[in-house]
């Protein structure tokens, strides 16, 4: 992952269902979290299908497939990961196993004045109606959250 520290031309990056856990998510916030080029250029950040949170897959019957996480309570990576945030206009972190707990640590991100996102794609998120209603409410003006 550090070699994207150096992609000043990356505009989207797109790491969909390749294994990703709590770690990797935190490692991710550390290069967020840098001023590099990379954090200058990025605006899309897809990580669905990745177990963020430490779950294990389950059966999606959508998909006929094991591509939905369990939520595994590992906030860590999530954490640090929603926070670095700051200059990401959409973000999809569909079926990653988001229950509660990373769900209002994104909607910390979401209502963050320095926050830039327009679109939070959480689908196949193990959470109520109550927490997306929460979520939905820390938008500011303009930001979708499709779930």
């Amino acid at each position: 992952m550090t070699a994207l520290r150096e992609c000043p031309h990356l505009a989207r990056l797109e790491m969909a269902s390749c294994g990703l856990g709590p770690k990797h998510a935190g490692d991710l916030a550390d290069i967020l979290s840098d001023a590099t080029q990379f954090t200058a250029s990025v605006n899309k950040i897809a990580l669905s299908g990745n177990a963020l949170t430490g779950g294990s897959p389950d059966y999606n019957p959508q998909t006929d497939a094991y591509d939905i996480q369990t939520d595994g309570k590992d906030i860590s990576g999530v954490s640090a990961l929603f926070s670095s945030m700051t200059q990401v206009a959409e973000l999809d972190v569909s079926n990653c196993g988001l229950g509660p707990t990373a769900t209002a640590e994104l909607a910390k991100v979401v209502s963050s004045a320095e926050a830039s996102l327009t679109k939070v794609v959480i689908t196949g998120a193990e959470i109520s109606e109550t927490d997306v209603a929460t979520l939905r409410a820390a938008a500011p003006n303009g930001c979708e959250v499709v779930w």
